[in-house]
């Protein structure tokens, strides 16, 4: 059996692991198969209640979603060939993506700073 002192001694290690973590990660999937406009995003759990902001090259926010699951589909099929911001953003964390629609390609995607 354990002493309390060791119980102690791994949550505390526990812990300090947890806040020590490294930057939350996002990754970004692109369908090979059926549809190549389809880009999957899977967040790590600490991210999940951000928000994932679509934006065009013009600026203009084009929608805003809560991810409320680590992962959250997007399908560019029926936007305009063109230019794209995907911004996640939860308290100070901040990841942006640059997305390329491109009528021969599919949807491309980099990462991005502002």
């Amino acid at each position: 059996m354990k002493s309390l002192a060791t119980v102690f001694l791994s949550a505390f290690l526990l812990t300090t692991a947890f806040a020590n973590n490294t930057t939350p990660t996002v990754q970004l999937e692109r369908s090979e198969y059926l549809n190549q406009n389809v880009l999957t995003f899977k967040i790590d759990k600490e991210l999940i209640g951000s928000t994932l902001e679509l934006i065009d090259a013009d600026g203009n926010v084009l929608s805003v979603d809560e991810l409320n699951k680590k992962r959250l589909t997007i399908d560019f099929s029926d936007l305009d060939y063109s230019e794209y911001v995907v911004r996640i953003k939860k308290d100070e964390f901040i990841r942006v993506f640059k997305i390329f629609n491109d009528i021969e390609k599919g949807v491309l995607y980099e990462n991005h700073r502002e």
